[in-house]
């Protein structure tokens, strides 16, 4: 042994003992110095690139760029590849050296946070609001401010006025919102927060403008954003729809819907319906199918209207078919749920129905289709480009269900047509290759989203079919309630 592999050991050694007193800077230090004296030691690199990852961790325990030696805001191919990288270096099965467990687990959380879209996406948001200096404070004496509302929780927060219809992270509930100007009802510095207090009254227009209609008003100037979904009864009596936010963390967009022929069912998803411990599908941003899931944990009013939910988690865990239709940019609607993060809505429009599903676990749900129960299928024909689905060429089929969902057997369905003469009729296709159609087990992802739908008796309206359905409007996507149909 020459004397400096001797001196290599001594110093990797001193690293050792630093480590286990807790001092990462000193073991650090020393264990640099032994690579560079002697880098083919026996596992130094690992023990340099573990002490690295903790030394990191150390300053910020969830600065996940940091962690992970990457720039903020990195590509996600820079990420992924650096993780890869660490993960080799690190894993408990090659690496021996002091820290590399806990390096390792460090290492696979920060990739975990940085690989899902919406949850890099609030902690890109917080990162920039932390980096401008934004948020909660009064303010220097040169810094200009204006006062903001969390669309979610109603909470008032001071920013600086540079982030004026930017999207920012509520301090408080940790959703995003589009920060728009409001008045902070002639409160002082220090940025104290203040509930935002608003008009209830769904048989009056408030005086003033609510913060839903002000942030719609600002999404237009800013380029043409879609409205609010408003549900048929709001907009006959003239009411505001307060703006609230999906997993992503967009704002749920609305659409114009038609009125049903017969059924109303708005009044299926009245204040009176939310119940504790009841699992109900909400809207999604991007076509405003009811695509999400969420589970009322609490009920804090009827009227006004205010229940706490829970988002319910699609679990992958690592399966590839299911991993393939996420990348494609296809919302998988069927599966095992967990619950996930709380947020607190005052709005019946956000919701669609009542979700049938089986408690598998304490917070896990299995959410398949029922016999009798009708959904949207994405189209055999749906064009997809890069990795997601293109809009205009997303295609649905709609379906009835014979058999409820098996993990052994799949399920049969039948397919439906639109009744001519009617807008939201369907009835059962009964010849052609699409009339009846037995689903496998691995083609359940091509479920988009459940339609709410009423059976039919024949007797509603002359010219109705047997075996008939009428759909829910708000439900179908927009090119079936597009096609033409004389009456």
């Amino acid at each position: 042994m020459d004397k400096a592999e001797a001196e290599a050991i001594r110093l990797k050694s001193l690293a050792e003992e630093k480590y286990k007193s807790s001092n990462l800077k000193s073991a650090l230090k020393y264990a640099k110095r032994a690579h560079n004296l002697r880098p083919t030691t026996e596992g130094l690199f690992q023990m340099v690139t573990a002490l690295k990852v903790l030394r990191a961790a150390s300053k910020d325990p969830s600065d996940w760029y940091r962690i992970l030696d990457v720039e903020p805001f990195s590509h996600a191919n820079v990420i992924k590849g650096q993780y890869k990288r660490l993960a080799l270096i690190l894993h408990p099965d090659k690496a021996t050296s002091v820290g590399s467990v806990d390096a390792f687990k460090l290492v696979c959380d920060a990739f975990r946070v940085l690989s899902d879209k919406p949850s890099r996406k609030d902690y890109d948001l917080r990162l920039r609001l932390s980096i401008g200096g934004g948020g909660g404070g009064g303010g220097g004496a040169n810094i200009e401010t204006f006062w903001t509302a969390c669309g979610t929780c109603r909470v008032l927060h001071e920013f600086e006025r540079r982030y004026v219809g930017h999207r920012l992270v509520c301090p408080g509930c940790k959703k995003s919102f589009l920060a728009v100007e409001v008045s902070s009802n002639g409160g002082g510095g220090g940025g104290a927060d203040r509930t935002v207090r608003r008009a209830r009254s769904k048989r009056a227009r408030p005086p003033e403008k609510t913060l839903a209609e002000m942030q719609a008003d600002a999404k237009r100037k800013a380029g043409g954003a879609r409205l609010s979904r408003k549900s048929r009864r709001e907009k006959v009596e003239s009411a505001a729809v307060a703006v609230s936010e999906g997993p992503d963390g967009d704002d749920l967009a609305v659409m114009a819907v038609e009125d049903p022929d017969f059924y109303d069912f708005d009044g299926d998803r009245v204040e009176r319906s939310f119940k504790k411990g009841k699992v109900w599908a909400v809207y999604d941003d991007d076509d405003g199918m009811p695509r999400h899931y969420g589970l009322i944990t609490d009920v804090a009013s009827v009227n006004p209207f205010k229940v706490r939910m829970s988002w319910m988690d699609l679990q992958i865990n690592g399966d590839e078919s299911l991993i393939g239709w996420e990348k494609m940019g296809f919302h998988v609607s069927c599966g095992r749920f967990k619950v996930g993060r709380a947020v607190v809505f005052d709005s019946v429009n956000l919701f669609s129905h009542p979700v049938e599903c089986e408690r598998a676990a304490r917070e896990i749900y299995r959410i398949y289709p029922k016999k009798g129960s009708v959904w949207a299928l994405y189209g055999e024909g749906t064009a997809v480009g890069g990795d997601r689905a293109v809009g205009d060429g997303r295609g649905y089929d709609v379906v009835v269900c014979l058999t409820s969902y098996s993990d052994l057997h799949g399920l049969s369905m039948a397919y439906l047509e639109k009744v001519e003469g009617f807008k939201t009729v369907f009835k059962r296709k009964e010849i052609g290759g699409h009339a009846i159609r037995w689903l496998e087990k691995d083609d359940v992802c091509s479920f988009s989203h459940q339609i709410p739908a009423r059976k039919l008796e024949g007797s509603e309206a002359p010219g109705l079919p047997n075996d008939c359905w009428e759909l829910d409007p708000a439900s179908l996507p927009s090119h079936l309630l597009s096609i033409a149909w004389k009456r």
